[in-house]
């Protein structure tokens, strides 16, 4: 396993980022159960290496009327947006639909179940966004606000929770790269507060944090 480990929405799979013992490069996304059986490849669109397109899949979401998503990036160059496809049966049922736009690199997001899609998105720094998606009709709807306002920092790794209510994510000076963990309340609109630091460049931890640090926070 080289990277991934998202849980399919019902818990009975994983999707990540590899290959079966023994196999050389280049690895692809697979998906294994777990109730166990070998690991099968999971088929993305543009995973067949044949340029820099190759997805950068971020979440595995099921909507509020069960339909379920997985989002992923893809672009080449300087620019990346981010797509997402219909799942049914831990197997893709059509085409993908492209969420952002623009010539920026758009990463990092994290659908919840009512529709909110936070991603970050930047050149030199990074900022997150959100935008609100229709799970019904498999849309967008309105313009992307953004998030963060801040310069000389990158602003990563956005795990928006399931209600909509909470995001984490990681915040990053760009000459010291010590990393910390912002919490911000849309439904109070208030400036984020820090809640954890003193982590290092590149760590994309906010995901695996996020429901302890909810959890403590609306007890």
């Amino acid at each position: 396993m080289m990277g991934g480990g998202l849980w399919e929405p019902n818990g009975r799979a994983i999707l990540f980022f590899g290959a079966r013992r023994g196999q050389l490069p280049p690895w692809s996304w697979m998906l294994t159960s777990t109730t166990g059986g070998e690991p099968r490849k999971f088929p993305l669109p543009g995973d067949d290496h044949k340029d820099s397109t190759f997805p950068n899949v971020m979440s595995w979401t099921k909507s509020q009327r069960n339909h379920e998503w997985i989002v992923f990036g893809s672009g080449s160059g300087d620019t990346c947006n981010l797509f997402r496809v219909p799942v049914s049966g831990a197997k893709l049922t059509g085409r993908p639909e492209q969420l952002t736009s623009g010539t920026a690199i758009n990463v990092e997001g994290s659908l919840s179940e009512d529709g909110k899609l936070v991603f970050s998105s930047g050149s030199f720094g990074g900022q997150s966004w959100s935008i609100r998606a229709n799970t019904v009709q498999a849309q967008t709807e309105g313009q992307p606000e953004q998030v963060t306002h801040t310069d000389g920092l990158v602003n990563d790794s956005p795990s928006v929770s399931r209600d909509g209510r909470w995001l984490v994510y990681a915040q990053t000076p760009l000459v010291s790269g010590d990393a910390s963990l912002r919490l911000k309340d849309f439904s109070t609109g208030a400036e984020p507060i820090g809640c954890g630091s003193g982590f290092g460049r590149d760590q994309h931890f906010s995901r695996w944090l996020e429901c302890g640090l909810l959890a403590d926070r609306e007890r």
